[in-house]
């Protein structure tokens, strides 16, 4: 346990010093084409699950099964080069000779880093792409997966040429460090105990490092090249973890990027499986994993999850805070946080807030939060009649794109917590004439869309509508779900 932290932390410590590399991992600069291929090659990368000694890059038949994010394969392998440094370069040519038979599976990636220590994400190639990074390099890496059943792919050969750098190349070098994105989603705990990672790791009891459903952010075998930072906003810990899987739902996820590998008509930031398990996208199925029974965008490591982020063992889901650390700079444990996804488009001309999209946003508060209600969310605390204990709000603010009058309406969930809920709570709505409270009595409207009235709004988002948990009865529950405008013809 203590060994894990502490490799957390040295690699931590790589990344944001600028640590170089160890020289046996270099080999000298090169102005040359780099190809590989052969025994000498493979065995001079780091590789598990493969035969490096006969030629071909093949599965040795003793090879174990893929971790199941990454498909239902019998046999698994991991292959990272050593690390090449070259001239300066921002885009590389990838070639590579290969066999894939029917029912296997051949990945080949490359990644690129100024400096030896920042990298970036690893980018997947066909034979004869050409892949651009997003800054000029000196080292250069790349990664082949094989999957397989009965037969394996085989990869013979891969060649990389750097091309030329252009004078655009030099000016986007010079672009500031943007701060790493931050964003609320739904995580889970990792277990697995004895398992095998997508990068070879033995997963141990309490171990710290998490899954995230892309190949882009993979890091090596106990390397530290991709971590993220989680923070717990029902308690404010936080910890920084490495990259060391891929799942639990999507492998081509890379919901943090604006070039999106799969699933680009998605809103930066809001993961595929959200969007499945809360609005039916893709018929409700993620990738590989099949239904999506829960909203999870990072599997977190059990040590991490526990004693790190205090979460309790038996709570295998939680809303965490995500911050992708090789995106920019740490913004430490109080990051700000990026708007959720657009409101959705229900077709009934009402303009939605709902309680997990863009325009809604909670007090910094301990929460409780239920899979029921519009969208399958809803938020929950207790009620207070005392102003001085009234600690909770939440504010919906909708975009509406002409002046007018709207009906306002509350959707109250009909969830079950075992808490009563309350006959009182109070909205504030607030519009073009000022600031006009109604009270809901969300024990007799649970499960049913309640109007508030009808108000005059300015066009933008001036107009919006607060509920907090002071409220006319004490310790029962007030629930916070979705609220529309619908305009007044």
């Amino acid at each position: 346990m203590r060994f894990m932290r502490a490799l957390a932390l040295l690699a931590l410590v790589m990344l944001l010093s600028g640590a170089v590399l160890p020289a046996a991992a270099r080999v000298e600069p090169s102005e040359s084409i780099w190809i590989t291929g052969g025994p000498a090659d493979w065995q001079a990368g780091y590789s598990h699950g493969l035969l490096t000694a006969a030629g071909p890059l093949i599965l040795s038949p003793h090879a174990q099964a893929a971790p199941v994010s990454l498909g239902k394969y019998n046999r698994y392998g991991l292959f990272d080069s050593p690390i090449r440094t070259l001239a300066s370069f921002r885009r590389v040519q990838v070639d590579y000779s290969a066999h894939v038979p029917a029912g296997s599976e051949l990945l080949v990636m490359v990644r690129a880093s100024a400096d030896g220590s920042r990298w970036t994400e690893w980018e997947s190639a066909q034979p004869g792409a050409i892949i651009s990074f997003d800054r000029v390099a000196r080292y250069l890496q790349y990664r082949a997966a094989l999957l397989g059943n009965d037969r394996s792919p085989v990869l013979n050969s891969v060649k990389l040429t750097p091309l030329p750098l252009t004078e655009s190349d030099l000016q986007r070098n010079a672009l500031e460090e943007p701060v790493a994105p931050t964003y609320r989603i739904r995580a889970t705990r990792q277990g697995m105990v004895g398992s095998r990672t997508a990068n070879g790791h033995v997963v141990r009891y309490m171990d710290r490092f998490v899954s995230l459903p892309s190949w882009r952010s993979l890091s090596s075998r106990g390397g530290g090249e991709y971590m993220v930072r989680l923070t717990n906003p029902m308690n404010g810990r936080s910890a920084i973890a490495p990259v060391w899987d891929v799942g639990p739902w999507n492998r081509h996820d890379d919901y943090w990027n604006e070039d999106r590998e799969w699933y680009k008509d998605l809103p930066l930031g809001w993961p595929e499986d959200h969007a499945a398990f809360y609005w039916g996208y893709n018929g409700g199925y993620a990738e590989v994993s099949g239904k999506v029974l829960w909203a999870a965008a990072v599997d977190v490591g059990d040590g991490t999850w526990t004693e790190d982020l205090g979460i309790d063992f038996e709570n295998e889901q939680a809303t965490l805070l995500i911050t992708f650390l090789w995106k920019g700079s740490d913004p430490g444990p109080d990051p700000e946080i990026q708007p959720g996804p657009p409101p959705r488009d229900y077709g009934d001309g009402a303009y939605y807030v709902d309680d997990l999209v863009a325009g809604f946003t909670l007090s910094k508060s301990v929460w409780f939060e239920v899979k029921c209600g519009h969208d399958r969310h809803a938020w929950w605390t207790y009620s207070t009649t005392d102003p001085a204990q009234s600690s909770h709000a939440a504010i919906w603010r909708p975009t509406l794109p002409k002046d007018g009058d709207y009906d306002v309406w509350v959707h109250v969930p009909y969830c079950v917590n075992w808490v009563p809920d309350s006959r009182d709570v109070r909205y504030e709505v607030h519009h073009h004439w000022g600031v006009d409270i109604v009270s809901v009595n969300q024990k007799a409207e649970a499960g049913r869309w309640v109007g508030l009235g009808r108000w005059h709004f300015k066009a933008g988002d001036a107009g919006f509508v607060r509920l907090a948990d002071l409220a006319g009865d004490h310790g029962r529950s007030v629930w916070f779900d979705a609220i529309k405008w619908v305009p007044v013809p």
